[in-house]
């Protein structure tokens, strides 16, 4: 099977705390990076909590892999339902989202952050794209497929 679906246990406690889904040998690389030092994700509730096991003097976690399938989609749907299932989302877990993807950012944020970025606030202010630069806009746009909804009548 090409994907999977894992838990990580805290050997403290002897409870799953993380659900995710990898392929290969990705359901390792959190241990490893905490010991690097490194955060994942900007996840510091996982790191902090690797790191506070470590530091306690265990040496390894339990990992273990809870579905297997060749269907990504599958998979991703499969890790929510088993976030939902071993109550890993922050505050009692180590999960940050439940289906793995950022909230949209609401119509009030999307406004602020556009006030933010008018005029000389703007990366582009007083700058202009290049000659080349403009022709590959045009040649993305030209190659750029837009359904049918989205045509004018």
């Amino acid at each position: 099977m090409k994907y999977y679906v894992y838990g990580l246990t805290d050997p403290r406690t002897n409870e799953i705390k993380y659900i995710g889904k990898g392929s290969g040998n990705r359901m390792f690389i959190h241990l490893n990076k905490t010991k690097l030092g490194k955060i994942e994700g900007n996840n510091y509730t996982k790191f902090n909590a690797l790191k506070e096991i470590l530091d306690a003097g265990w040496t390894d976690i339990a990992y273990a892999k809870l579905f297997e399938t060749d269907n990504e989609a599958e998979a991703y749907l499969k890790e929510t339902d088993l976030i939902e299932k071993y109550n890993t989302l922050v505050p009692d877990g180590w999960n940050l989202l439940r289906d793995n993807k950022p909230p949209s950012p609401s119509k009030e944020t999307r406004k602020k952050i556009g006030k933010t970025l008018k005029g000389e606030n703007n990366p582009m202010y007083g700058k202009h794209h290049s000659v080349e630069t403009i022709r590959k806009i045009i040649q993305s746009a030209k190659n750029r497929k837009i359904s049918e909804s989205k045509k004018n009548p």
